[in-house]
């Protein structure tokens, strides 16, 4: 450690009080005030560093935000779609597949949008996969500036914008942030706050509450790179893409060269007019928050744009004759440098395997090609510090490893993830309630697995699964009398047997403080929406109701019959050994698995489609109307699942089988089952 200098104490000034405290106004922080705003809350404030909002996206000029559909189905919607829906309205403000288009493999269009990067689906994978076009939108940044000023304006009886305002750290009362300081023109002063939401991207906040964190990302990654991104107008994008199809090794050419020239990895893209694009690039193994890292990345950019030009305007002249060099961004291109550990940190398994998440904030495409870009869920506690209480930290710096960084960092999952943030602060601000209370269930849903290994065929792999979901009271009992009685389901408000936008629109009347159009009976039902089993209604019960009533995920339903009142709660069999081949033929014999004293809702039949089925687009259940389907086109068809479903009724009580809050008990008790 270098020479320190003590700084003497000083009073500072309150500058205001609020409900809410958003730090950083870029995609994450300026996309959860305005959620926070429109989900009821009156009293937030927005500190922003610079003179506008957007961060990245206007400031930056990441001015392509990718992979908002997947297939022919777009899964990225909220404020996100809002931004490109406002600016469609202004001429040649945005350049994208339209909603209608995505997934098309018409070859005219699939022609002529191969020349807009990532507007086509990458890679064919020897024809196992065919292109179509994806929602990747390309916009003009000053324009969205102004669009996201008018966002606020509209909520201006609700968020009080701080510009040119740095928030430096945090005022802590034991585990809890009650403020940030800043620093401005004015001086050095204090916002108090109930919750504060970290949108810093960097983590400027949370590092200094003492929540855990880890820095950079891996060397290999994106996310470990700076970039300074610079524009050229006077082109033809068009003949630029036709000059490189008469060139097959045109575009490596130009990225190698132009490489070469600046020193770092670089590369001319597309914009949202035919005569600009912009030059990306990526400084390696550089931390956007270390001066010395951000100084070079600046300074080197610059020194190299000139020369970059030139050579553009000399190889490629038919494109780039009339070339200048248009603007420069404002502000550093920011990837990746401190990176929260959360209560749950994201890995390349969710990527993988994607595994159901509790309390999902948003479910994404994303840009991993390890999925085929297929939607992720993201959980809420993907965005709670540990150890700290009063915070949320949205946006660019979630909580994942060195590796998934890389595809959870990008502008879809700051807005999705801060849109969240800004809703959920939102419901705990009346309360007076720590944000983090629902993270912590009341009680966990508990399977029984049975998985053996064992060769079949060229050495393939069987399994035996039966599988069982109950809910996890201390002690599962059923009736005695037999089979119990469904009598509704959880979230069904208006008692209609049917989760839809009604009841959503409930629900959210009520978190709201609105109560006049919920009558007597649907006040009732209201507990039944506690689906996060937190004892309390709140932001997360409504997007748990919402993704119901989407078909995202199934029902539950509420059974009768059972005198000590535990819900015998059906979910599709997901359990899928580790050991399962990634291409060739495998075939699996399940079994599922009743009890006399609990038995599975579903047939033989259900099960082996919802395991089995075929491929089918129009399922509510799509991309994972049947594991078969998925994993098929996981593979890009070189995986080929195949099985049959039997039933068996276990000579034993289910406690038999079972420890208190325990999976299996031991291999014993396992073996017991499988020798039945």
């Amino acid at each position: 450690m270098g020479e320190m200098y003590t700084e003497q104490a000083r009073d500072i000034p309150v500058y205001d009080t609020c409900d809410i405290l958003v730090v950083g106004g870029g995609s994450a922080g300026h996309s959860a005030a305005i959620a926070a705003a429109r989900a009821g809350c009156k009293n937030i404030i927005l500190m922003e560093r610079y003179g506008y909002c957007g961060g990245d996206v206007t400031g930056g000029y990441v001015i392509m935000v990718p992979n908002l559909s997947w297939y022919n189905m777009q899964f990225v919607r909220g404020l996100q779609e809002e931004w490109f829906q406002r600016l469609e309205k202004i001429p040649n403000a945005v350049r994208a597949p339209r909603g209608d288009e995505i997934g098309s493999t018409d070859p005219l269009l699939i022609d002529s949008w191969s020349a807009i990067h990532d507007c086509v689906s990458r890679g064919g994978f020897d024809g196992c996969k065919p292109s179509c076009l994806v929602r990747a939108v390309y916009f003009e940044p000053n324009q969205l500036k102004i669009e996201m000023d008018k966002m606020l304006l509209e909520e201006k009886d609700s968020i009080r914008v701080v510009y040119h305002t740095f928030g430096v750290r945090p005022v802590m009362e034991g585990d809890a942030v009650t403020g940030v300081i800043f620093e401005s023109k004015e001086g050095r002063k204090l916002i108090k706050a109930k919750i504060v939401i970290d949108a810093t991207g960097d983590g400027d906040i949370f590092y200094q509450t003492g929540a855990p964190f880890a820095a950079l990302a891996d060397s290999q990654t994106r996310s470990n790179t700076t970039a300074l991104v610079w524009r050229i107008g006077g082109i033809n994008w068009d003949r630029f893409e036709e000059w490189k199809r008469l060139r097959p090794d045109g575009t490596n050419m130009i990225r190698e060269n132009v490489s070469r020239i600046a020193g770092f990895r670089a590369m001319p893209l597309p914009t949202n007019q035919n005569d600009q694009c912009w030059v990306n690039n990526w400084h390696a193994d550089k931390d956007c928050s270390v001066i010395a890292d951000q100084t070079q990345t600046e300074i080197e950019t610059r020194d190299t744009m000139r020369d970059v030009l030139a050579y553009l305007k000399e190889a490629v002249p038919v494109a780039f004759r009339d070339a200048y060099l248009y603007d420069i961004a404002p502000q550093l291109g920011t990837r990746c440098s401190r990176r929260l550990k959360g209560e749950y940190i994201m890995t390349m398994k969710d990527f993988s395997f994607a595994p159901k998440q509790d309390y999902v904030i948003a479910w994404h495409s994303t840009i991993c090609q390890i999925n085929d870009c297929g939607p992720v869920e993201i959980p809420y506690r993907a965005i709670l510090p540990q150890q700290v209480e009063n915070l949320l930290a949205p946006g660019r710096h979630i909580s994942a490893d060195a590796i998934a960084i890389d595809n959870v960092n990008l502008i879809p999952q700051c807005v999705g993830t801060g849109q969240a943030a800004g809703v959920a602060a939102a419901v705990s601000t009346p309360a007076m309630a720590a944000q983090n209370a629902a993270a912590a269930p009341a009680k966990w849903d508990r399977t029984v697995d049975v998985v053996v290994c064992g060769a079949g065929g060229a050495g393939l792999m069987a399994a035996c699964i039966a599988a069982l979901s109950l809910a996890a009271s201390p002690a599962v009992q059923a009736s005695a009398a037999g089979i119990p009685v469904l009598v509704g389901y959880r979230g069904d408000i208006n008692n209609d047997m049917v989760i839809d936008r009604s009841d959503v629109q409930l629900l959210t009347s009520y978190l709201l403080g609105d109560n006049s159009e919920i009558s007597a009976d649907e006040s009732a039902h209201l507990t039944d929406a506690d689906l996060d089993n937190s004892k309390s209604l709140n932001a997360i019960d409504l997007t748990l109701l919402k993704r119901i009533a989407l078909h995202i995920d199934p029902p539950i339903p509420i059974y009768e019959d059972n005198p000590n009142g535990d819900e015998l709660i059906p979910a599709p069999i997901s359990v899928v050994n580790p050991t399962m081949p990634c291409v060739g033929e495998a075939r699996v014999l399940m079994v599922a698995v009743n009890f006399p004293d609990a038995q599975h809702p579903f047939s033989a039949d259900e099960i082996q489609k919802m395991c089995f089925g075929p491929e089918d687009p129009q399922s509510l259940y799509y991309p994972q109307e049947s594991i078969s389907a998925f994993y098929s086109r996981a593979s890009y068809g070189r995986l080929n699942l195949t099985g049959k479903v039997y039933t068996y009724t276990a000579q034993y009580e289910i406690n038999e089988y079972m420890k208190t809050d325990q999976r299996l008990a031991d291999s014993r008790t396992r073996d017991d089952l499988l020798d039945e």
